[in-house]
């Protein structure tokens, strides 16, 4: 056969490939046989990338009869296809990164892809770096890319940037120790502090002022937010402490008490005295007595005159106020001393200390007392009292004579059993005073003295036993 051929250059296709055909070589059918139709073969065929230039083909021509004749063809493999991006003409959002800044990159064109260059080049023309400013603008930016071979393709995008992080809020807890109104508050720089990759617009503490109903520990909620809109929150503790002590009216004064005209005792009870506090409406008053707290004292006639007696005052937060006050116990009828003549439960007994005695033989003594009676008259006994009464460990007993007389005094249950003989003898007229111990082992009751004459004469006193 004869065998014609022509140079030939090859497009590659998207996927970097082209084949090569008789037709590609020999247009115009020029490659004959006397014998009628001839076939093409090829000494390479397929081409990709690795063979973009010129490449020597060998063409071979053969008849029906199996008959060849060859030429040879110079086939140009060309790429003439630019890459694809493909974010071409879409809109791309950039979002600031913690510094306020924001780049646009080829990475943000996606899939950058092309038949021929694994990484095509990409560049823009237009703004490529953004900031803060650049929130809520967009703009469009041209972007080329550019594979190994020269080819280029150019499309636009818009560029939005947005602002994504919050403001950043360091914190810390604190306490807090009320004023003496019971008061305090705090601002926002005292427990946080912010930074923003922008700028911060507004910085707020859920709870700003405090008083005594938020002593002890609260949670507090800091929020700040960001020029963009961008908010955050932590929360801290605020402890409020109530560090004010109480206050007491009658610290270092002094506090007059009076002893009952009967008992001859009185009580100073913590509520005889006016404790303030800006926090607790109603501190604790105590005494202070042989290093024993107590909330009440009581006082009798041994204490009349002044003493100094420790006060402390103890509020609701444990704060503690300890000061002084002067006691001025004064003295009732119960506790005057007593006249001669007095006796001595304990043996009954008068004795020239205490009283002017008549000390006489029991047959002088009759005959004394018939003369007396005979001068002043019969016996009687007014005025007869206990005190004091209720009785605690003793009491006196006194009661006046219109002459002497043989007295006998004891004590009687609420049965009109008798549990004690106090006293018994010759007594003076007038005033006569005796004391009354009762024993140790006597309950608490009411019981009745009986201070009766020889005549019959008599009174009772009726006195209560407080244990």
């Amino acid at each position: 056969p004869v065998a014609s051929c022509t140079d030939v250059t090859l497009q590659l296709d998207a996927s970097g490939n082209a084949v090569l055909t008789s037709a590609d070589v020999d247009p115009d059918g020029n490659s004959t046989d006397n014998c009628g139709a001839v076939t093409y073969s090829f000494s390479q065929e397929n081409f990709s990338c690795a063979d973009i230039g010129p490449n020597s083909v060998t063409v071979t021509i053969t008849d029906q009869n199996g008959n060849t004749s060859t030429c040879t063809s110079t086939v140009t493999i060309e790429d003439n296809l630019g890459p694809v991006m493909e974010n071409c003409g879409t809109t791309i959002n950039l979002v600031l990164d913690g510094t306020g800044q924001a780049t646009l990159t080829a990475a943000d064109m996606g899939m950058v892809t092309d038949n021929c260059d694994p990484n095509p080049s990409v560049m823009f023309f237009g703004q490529q770096n953004f900031n803060c400013s650049s929130v809520g603008n967009p703009v469009s930016v041209l972007a080329i890319a550019t594979d190994n071979n020269g080819n280029s393709s150019t499309c636009s995008v818009t560029v939005t940037v947005s602002d994504q992080d919050g403001p950043e809020i360091t914190t810390a807890d604190m306490g807090l120790d009320l004023d003496d109104s019971g008061n305090a508050s705090i601002s926002f720089a005292d427990v946080a502090s912010t930074t923003d990759n922008c700028s911060v617009v507004s910085e707020s503490l859920s709870q700003t002022s405090f008083d005594c109903s938020n002593v002890g520990p609260n949670t507090i909620t800091v929020t700040a937010t960001d020029v963009n809109g961008n908010t955050s929150t932590e929360t801290i503790t605020v402890t409020v402490n109530d560090i004010t002590r109480p206050t007491l009216a009658e610290c270092e004064t002094t506090v007059t008490v009076m002893l009952d005209e009967l008992s001859g005792t009185a009580t100073l009870a913590n509520s005889d005295l006016n404790a303030s506090d800006v926090c607790d409406s109603n501190p604790l008053i105590q005494f202070n007595v042989d290093n024993t707290l107590v909330t009440s004292i009581d006082f009798d006639c041994d204490d009349v005159g002044t003493q100094q007696v420790e006060v402390q005052v103890r509020d609701a937060s444990d704060n503690v106020r300890v000061c002084n006050i002067t006691v001025d116990v004064q003295t009732s009828a119960a506790c005057t001393p007593p006249p001669t003549g007095q006796g001595d439960a304990s043996n009954a007994m008068n004795t020239t200390e205490d009283q002017e005695s008549i000390e006489v033989s029991e047959e002088a003594a009759e005959t004394l007392h018939s003369e007396l009676e005979e001068v002043l008259g019969s016996v009687t006994i007014k005025g007869a009292r206990a005190f004091p009464n209720p009785v605690r460990s003793v009491t006196n007993i006194e009661y006046r004579l219109s002459v002497p007389a043989e007295v006998n005094i004891y004590v009687l249950d609420l049965n009109g059993q008798l549990v004690a003989q106090v006293d018994r003898g010759l007594r003076n007229s007038g005033t006569n005073r005796v004391r009354w111990t009762p024993a140790s082992g006597l309950p608490s009751a009411m019981y009745y003295i009986v201070v009766e004459a020889e005549n019959a004469e008599r009174q009772i006193v009726r006195v209560q036993l407080q244990r």
